[in-house]
């Protein structure tokens, strides 16, 4: 690998994560995309990354809060009275 590649892997891959949040733009979208497909191992990255967010995603939505606890938290939150102010003493 030239310098001139690994500096280009070092560029993609510090985007990486922004690119995946879908909030580059439209080029730098293109230039990150053109080379995963030409960087074998930046592509590996990315796939293990996007791997990840996905299995993240999957095991976040699949814990469910029990029913029970839920309205008891509700009922909690409800029954609190907003807090009280108190007025801030006045500057000298």
């Amino acid at each position: 690998m030239t310098a001139q590649n690994h500096r280009y892997c070092d560029e993609t891959l510090a985007q990486l994560q922004t690119f995946l949040d879908r909030e580059l733009t439209e080029i730098e979208v293109t230039t990150v995309r053109m080379h995963l497909d030409r960087c074998p191992p930046c592509k590996q990255v990315f796939r293990f990354e996007e791997h990840v967010r996905r299995l993240v995603k999957v095991r976040c939505m699949a814990d469910v809060c029990p029913t029970a606890l839920r309205d008891k938290i509700l009922a909690r939150v409800k029954g609190q009275a907003a807090p009280a102010r108190v007025p801030l003493p006045k500057a000298p």
